[in-house]
């Protein structure tokens, strides 16, 4: 069995209780997960210059609202 299927059968088989314990905790380590990778792809050079850009039409009122 792999260890998706073994993942699956386990959290299948959890009472309530510890569902909602898990799928807590599992939204917690998302985000962590997420917040590291943004902080990663904010000092890269592709993206930093993608920003630098944006931010700069901003300032020359270039930007069109939503």
């Amino acid at each position: 069995m792999t260890k998706m299927a073994e993942l699956k059968e386990a959290v299948s088989s959890l009472e309530e209780k510890d569902l909602r314990e898990f799928s807590l905790w599992f939204a917690a380590y998302e985000e962590e997960r997420w917040d590291a990778q943004l902080l990663k792809d904010q000092d890269s050079d592709p993206l930093r210059k993608m920003m630098e850009a944006a931010s700069q039409s901003f300032a020359k009122n270039q930007c069109k609202p939503l």
